[in-house]
């Protein structure tokens, strides 16, 4: 089977996941709001926000407009930044970027391989899912500092 024929399954595995964001739900009523779930998978990434800078873009509007500038802004002042997105315009891949760079199909083939397989066997990446993998692994030879 080639790269892409690997990575069109590897999408088809990350598509078979529920896109809360187009369903409608009452589970987390502000009575029943908490951020366990996220102290949980920051802990299981082993806290990343604590080992170096991190810009969280939050809001209705706008977000991927800020974060592409704040990226090109770092990346002009010669910092190394890793960037995730979402939607994607053209390629999946172009979600998970360092310096511009999408992650290679194959990175992101490998990477969705190994967290499914700890998925299937209740490793860590159980919680942390296929995405939250890929960018740990993509983002761990790069983490952001100044070149």
């Amino acid at each position: 089977m080639t790269i892409e024929e690997h990575y069109q399954k590897t999408l088809d595995y990350l598509y078979s996941f529920v896109d809360f964001s187009l369903t409608r739900s009452d589970r987390y009523t502000a009575d029943q709001f908490n951020l366990s779930r996220m102290y949980d998978l920051v802990s299981r990434l082993d806290n990343p926000q604590a080992k170096y800078p991190i810009i969280h873009i939050a809001g209705t509007k706008g977000k991927g407009s800020v974060a592409a500038m704040c990226h090109s802004a770092l990346v002009e002042s010669g910092y190394r930044t890793g960037l995730y997105t979402s939607p994607h315009l053209h390629d999946y891949a172009e979600r998970i970027q360092v310096n511009g760079v999408a992650i290679p199909h194959r990175d992101m083939v490998d990477s969705a391989h190994v967290a499914s397989v700890e998925v299937t066997f209740d490793r860590p990446a159980a919680s942390v899912g296929p995405c939250g993998e890929m960018v740990r692994r993509h983002l761990a030879e790069s983490k952001p500092q100044r070149s």
